[in-house]
């Protein structure tokens, strides 16, 4: 029992390291459940985007980097917000998040403080180098120690922590929710002709769509690499790049260095995602690490067949041939070949949709968020 708060009210504390890409994009339909429930609802993160729904929001001096002179001072701070607020509970995500909240919390634990981690991913996984392993596993030994509970959205992470954390409870739920009423798309052909038209993409083209951020994990140069093979062979085929951009042009640099910066539209940071896919025809997703793969779900949700990289996330939602492709990482040529079909098979791609519509239910926020309340429940 948490000595601390006396109010009556459930509190707790969604700590993680920023807010634009990672609490609105994936934790608002927690937030608000919960509030709605009856909870206290406060977040502690990084940048001055607005997060609805939750009581209290605490600017934190946090970003993707744990290797920054201001990492103990969001500490201190944090320390400080919990100590003064009397939490039930904190809720802590993303790396640099799960470390500084679980040191914030540590003193106050004593006194029934309840620490909670989900974990989007491990950076140490099956397949990762060596120094991935020395450099993260020691780390989150240490700190799960000083965890109550940790939560997984993959069974290889689920296993690890089951087997190597015994010091702390583990559960593997399906993914973080998705929010079936953001893919809603109301004319479809309507939407598919005028975003076509707005980016100079010829209505009889085929379009492929990865809605990532642009960093090394996402690893839009592999994907680049298998278009230029695709072009090779259709030339009326595109490639639409949706996320925030965090190699300062880099990666528009290697499409012009492939010569096929023609075929390819990098749009940026975009929340119209289901127009986005309204407009597309195949989703291909890249990636080298994943824990989940949220842009998956969204486009089966919207009915766009899948060929993904296959990592432990991807795998975790693709069944190779069934609801999708999976393609083994780094082989260029497989994936290509498996654009190239999908392309010339407009029935498996139907087919791909049809099933994945099936199981689509069980990644809806409606669902996550109740499992996540029913663990966070139990914590009291």
């Amino acid at each position: 029992m948490n000595k601390y708060n006396q109010s009556g009210v459930h509190k707790v504390l969604l700590v993680a390291n920023v807010a634009k890409e990672h609490v609105l994009k994936f934790h608002v339909p927690t937030i608000r459940y919960l509030s709605e429930e009856g909870w206290q609802v406060d977040v502690a993160c990084g940048g001055k985007e607005e997060i609805p729904y939750c009581h209290h929001q605490y600017e934190l001096p946090i970003d993707r980097s744990p290797f920054k002179t201001h990492f103990f001072k969001a500490i201190r701070e944090l320390r400080a917000i919990i100590n003064k607020e009397h939490y039930d509970i904190v809720y802590c995500h993303t790396e640099v998040g799960g470390i500084v909240g679980r040191l914030a919390a540590k003193p106050f634990r004593k006194n029934g403080l309840k620490v909670v981690k989900l974990d989007h991913g491990l950076y140490f996984y099956k397949g990762a180098s060596w120094i991935t392993w020395f450099i993260h596993y020691p780390v989150d030994k240490f700190l799960s120690r000083i965890t109550d509970t940790f939560i997984t959205i993959n069974k290889e992470d689920f296993n690890l922590v089951n087997n190597k954390f015994k010091n702390c409870k583990s559960y593997l739920i399906d993914g973080i929710g998705i929010d079936p009423s953001r893919f809603v798309i109301a004319d479809r052909e309507k939407i598919r002709k005028k975003y076509r038209e707005d980016l100079s993409i010829p209505q009889d083209a085929i379009v492929l769509i990865y809605l990532a951020e642009l960093i090394e994990n996402k690893n839009q140069t592999f994907l680049m690499d298998a278009f230029q093979q695709v072009l090779q062979d259709n030339k009326n085929v595109y490639l639409v790049l949706a996320g925030i951009d965090h190699t300062n042009g880099r990666f528009e640099e290697y499409a012009q260095h492939l010569r096929i910066d023609g075929n390819i539209r990098f749009l940026g940071w975009r929340n119209d995602v289901n127009n986005l896919y309204a407009m597309s025809d195949i989703c291909t997703a890249s990636s080298i690490r994943e824990g989940f793969g949220l842009n998956l779900v969204e486009a089966m949700y919207c009915g766009v067949p899948v060929i993904a990289s296959c990592n432990r996330g991807h795998a975790t939602i693709i069944r190779d041939g069934e609801n999708g492709f999976l393609v083994n990482l780094w082989d260029v040529n497989s994936f290509a070949k498996r654009i190239l079909q999908l392309i010339d098979d407009e029935k498996l791609r139907q087919q791909f949709v049809d099933v994945a519509h099936k199981e689509e239910q069980k990644y809806a926020s409606v669902n996550i968020v109740k499992k996540i309340s029913e663990i966070l429940n139990s914590e009291l």
